[in-house]
C-alpha cells in the first residue's frame, strides 16, 4: 500500500483524514522495492494478479484470494512482476481505538483477538500468523465487503464512520470464520501455544543472568504481554519473575555448593546486581542465608 518510499515508517497523519483512525483504498502494486513499516494495522485483500510479499524477510507468491494481516512496525512490502498481470490489493488500516476506545494502548492483530468482543472466537496464537488464503466463495464475499468499504470510505454518506466501524468488525470476524471453518483451529491452537511456552522456557533458562524484560519476550513470542504473562502462568504456575527467580536461585545453589565463588561474585552469575535483594530473594526461595547455605552444602 505504500507510496514511493524506501523503509519509511508511516503513521496515521499519512493517511487518516482529520478526525478519523481508519483508512480504505484499492491500488495496484508498483514493481519497485518500497519495503516499509507502519504504526497501525493493516488488513490487505489481494483481488487480481500475481506478485509476492515481503514480511519479516521472507517472500512468498502471492494472488487472489490472498488476505494479509500486517502489525505494527512490521516491515514489508507487496510488488507486482514486472510483464504480469498487476497485483490489485484492498487495504483496510486502522488504529484499534477506531473497533473501541479501549484497544486505545494497543498495537497488534493479536491484542484486537483477545478483546472481549473477539476473545471467544479467536486465540491470540493464530491472531500473529500474517498469511490467510482463501479462494472460490470466500474470496467474492470479502471482495464484496471491501467493495461496500471503499464506497462508504469514498462517499463519506451520513453515519458512514459507523458503517466503517460495522464493516471492519465483520472483517475481523471473517477472518476468525476462516481459521474456524479449516477444522483445525483448536489443533493448532494447542500446538502453537506449546510451542510459545516451550520456547519462551528455554529462552529464560539460556538468558536468565541478563536483564530480561516482558516486552520483549512479548517481541520474540509476537503475543501481547497481558497475553503471554497469562498463558505462561496457566502452563508454569508461575509468574515470568517466579520462574526466572527459580531459574536463578537454582543456579545460585549449584555453585554455593560447588564453588569457591563469593557470594557477591555468584549474585552477580546469576543475574543480580543488588546483593541485599540477592539475600532477600535467597531466603525466601531457599529459607536460609546464601552464606548458611554454603556452609550446610558446600562439597
Amino acid at each position: 500500500m505504500a507510496e514511493n518510499s524506501k523503509k519509511r515508517c508511516y503513521t496515521g497523519s499519512d493517511y487518516f483524514r482529520e478526525g478519523e483512525l481508519v483508512f480504505i483504498n484499492y491500488v495496484k502494486e508498483q514493481t519497485s522495492p518500497h519495503l516499509h513499516s507502519h504504526r497501525f494495522i493493516e488488513i490487505a485483500f489481494v483481488s487480481s494478479g500475481e506478485g509476492f510479499h515481503i514480511v519479516g524477510g521472507q517472500r512468498y507468491s502471492v494472488s487472489r484470494g490472498d488476505l494479509i494481516v500486517i502489525n505494527y512496525e512490521r516491515e514489508h512490502e507487496f510488488r507486482s512482476i514486472p510483464g504480469k498481470e498487476p497485483l490489485w490489493v484492498y487495504n483496510c488500516v486502522f488504529q484499534p481505538e477506531f473497533i473501541d476506545y479501549s484497544l486505545i494502548n494497543c498495537s497488534d492483530f493479536s491484542d484486537i483477538a483477545h478483546h472481549f468482543l473477539f476473545r471467544s472466537l479467536f486465540p491470540e496464537e493464530l491472531a500473529n500468523q500474517s498469511d490467510i488464503r482463501v479462494t472460490g466463495k470466500d474470496s467474492d464475499n470479502i471482495e464484496a465487503l471491501y467493495k461496500k468499504m471503499l464506497n462508504e470510505y469514498s462517499n463519506m454518506p451520513k453515519g458512514y464512520i459507523e458503517m466503517l466501524r460495522a464493516y471492519t468488525i465483520e472483517l475481523i470476524v471473517t477472518i476468525f470464520r476462516l481459521y474456524d471453518n479449516n477444522g483445525v483451529l483448536a489443533d493448532k491452537t494447542s500446538k502453537t501455544r506449546r510451542e510459545i511456552i516451550e520456547k519462551t522456557m528455554d529462552y529464560l533458562k539460556s538468558n536468565y543472568q541478563k536483564d530480561i524484560s516482558l516486552e520483549h519476550l512479548s517481541e520474540i513470542s509476537f503475543l501481547s504481554p497481558n497475553y503471554l504473562c497469562r498463558i505462561f502462568k496457566e502452563a508454569t504456575n508461575k509468574t515470568f519473575t517466579e520462574y526466572i527467580q527459580s531459574i536463578r536461585i537454582g543456579k545460585a545453589c549449584e555453585l554455593l555448593s560447588t564453588t569457591d565463588l563469593t557470594v557477591l561474585n555468584i549474585a552477580y552469575e546469576v543475574g543480580y546486581r543488588d546483593i541485599k535483594y540477592f539475600g532477600k530473594i535467597f531466603k525466601k526461595h531457599v529459607g536460609c542465608t546464601p552464606s548458611m547455605y554454603r556452609k550446610k552444602y558446600k562439597k
